[in-house]
């Protein structure tokens, strides 16, 4: 009897331990998902950050430094990447002052994607299967655009400089 329970516990440890490796990988595959969003939402926050801090034409492209450097630092089966950084700022608006400069106002609005290959899941779901995860964040701009200055404006501040300095040493003269 006693070489049958010993038997019996082993065949219980086989079972269990059979149903419980892929219920732990399961945990593993969900905490890793779980970072790529915390990951994705990161990387999406401070992609608007960036690109809300300077002029609004170049939003994508400082947006764009922000995701690339996210996902280089990051090794693992998943891919990052920003879909679109949206300026609310008009192309005419900042046109309009483009000669004199001026304050500029608006919202940014970014979208990342981040695409997760899970190990184990995928093999319950059948197949090659990716999740994509979309974060969007979007935040105020406000941008001082510098004058690109009126030629004539720029004129008459040099002929009126110069007959300041020129008025300057006439009263030092005499």
């Amino acid at each position: 009897m006693r070489r049958l329970a010993r038997g019996h516990s082993l065949v219980e440890f086989v079972f269990s331990t059979i149903a419980m490796i892929p219920i732990v990988l399961l945990f593993i595959d969900s905490f890793f998902i779980l970072y790529a969003l915390q990951l994705n939402d990161m990387a999406c926050m401070e992609s608007a950050r960036l690109a809300a801090s300077g002029d609004p034409r170049l939003a994508f492209v400082r947006a764009e430094q922000v995701v690339d450097g996210s996902i280089a630092h990051n090794h693992g089966p998943f891919s990052l990447q920003l879909l679109e950084a949206r300026s609310t700022v008009d192309n005419s608006e900042l046109a309009g002052l483009a000669l004199y400069g001026g304050l500029v106002s608006g919202e940014i609005d970014v979208t990342t994607e981040i695409t997760v290959r899970p190990l184990v899941l995928q093999w319950f779901l059948g197949g090659e299967k990716c999740l994509r995860f979309q974060a969007t964040h979007e935040l105020p701009c406000t941008y001082v655009l510098p004058s690109a200055g009126d030629p004539v404006l720029k004129q008459d501040y040099a002929q009126a400089w110069r007959e300041f300095d020129q008025h300057s040493v006439n009263k030092r003269g005499h």
